[in-house]
């Protein structure tokens, strides 16, 4: 009984939003594949940049670099 319910929502979510989700899916997942992935940053960049493409892979890129480097040093430094 669990088998086949996640089968019907995948076979109707990968056939209508394969052709269409080809801007859609890009734009949200260049947000964290845009630091690792060049393919989507590309893509995205070049469509998004009318939209927003800048404050999208900045805010991206300065928070999790300044995030991950105070939290890691606070949170090593704090309890030793």
């Amino acid at each position: 009984t669990a088998p086949p319910p996640p089968k019907p929502p995948e076979t109707v979510y990968s056939t209508p939003p394969s052709p269409l989700p080809p801007p859609a899916p890009p734009l949200v997942l260049p947000s964290s594949q845009a630091g690792r992935s060049r393919k989507s940053p590309d893509t995205i960049l070049a469509k998004p940049l009318a939209s927003k493409p800048p404050p999208k892979p900045p805010d991206e890129g300065t928070p999790p670099l300044l995030l991950p480097s105070s939290q890691f040093n606070n949170p090593q430094s704090r309890p030793p």
